[in-house]
């Protein structure tokens, strides 16, 4: 397991950026931990505070449905995502046993292509000679469409402190594609991310 070998920088510090899609991949987690994570700090590294707020907001809320006690960074540092050592200092300073870190990844383009298809469609017609209407069946091509999709990708690691340093025992990637809102992706992600987290018995179930 790695100690707090948090650079942040490296420390990941995590940020998260209506119909967005968002799941989970290349996943990891370490063995179950002798007591679950009830106090933690939030990080969003997010180089927009407004966004950051939002991150850590959505995260703060969605672990206090599970008992757990977080504090969002920005409440604590509000002048800028802290370094390393201020995070240290505050996790020994108050008893803290978990360090949840998101740090947004550069941005991807994904392009879809849907094929043509044929459909069967009726077309009713006036007939002057028979002076009645007739239905037929007609073949309707329709043509292939190409989609680029905007997907916006996110690390998250979580970090256990158990008084000696500090242990990464999950960490994921989130992505997210074609996000309307910096709100919408935040709760989505959060609710991905702490249920996770939560199956995994890193913190409490939900009450």
């Amino acid at each position: 397991m790695k100690r707090f070998g948090f650079t942040l920088p490296v420390l990941g510090l995590v940020a998260l950026s209506g119909c967005a899609s968002s799941n989970l991949v290349n996943m990891w987690r370490a063995p179950a931990i002798a007591v679950p994570m009830e106090k933690m700090l939030v990080i969003a590294m997010k180089p927009n505070e407004g966004n950051r707020r939002i991150m850590e907001d959505a995260l703060v809320g969605r672990l206090a449905e599970h008992g757990v006690q977080a504090t969002a960074s920005y409440t604590v540092f509000p002048a800028a995502v802290p370094d390393t050592n201020a995070v240290v200092e505050y996790v020994r300073a108050h008893a803290l046993n978990g360090v949840l870190v998101a740090a947004r990844l550069p941005t991807l383009e994904r392009t879809e292509e849907q094929p043509g298809y044929v459909t069967t469609e009726p077309r009713t017609v006036y007939s002057s000679w028979t002076g009645r209407y007739h239905t037929y069946y007609a073949e309707v091509a329709h043509e292939g469409t190409t989609e680029t999709l905007r997907v916006v990708p996110h690390r998250i690691d979580v970090w256990y402190a158990d008084g000696r340093g500090g242990q990464l025992v999950w960490t994921a990637e989130e992505r997210s594609v074609d996000p309307a809102s910096a709100t919408q992706v935040s709760r989505d992600l959060s609710s991905a991310v702490v249920g996770e987290l939560a199956k995994a018995g890193f913190i409490p179930p939900s009450r």
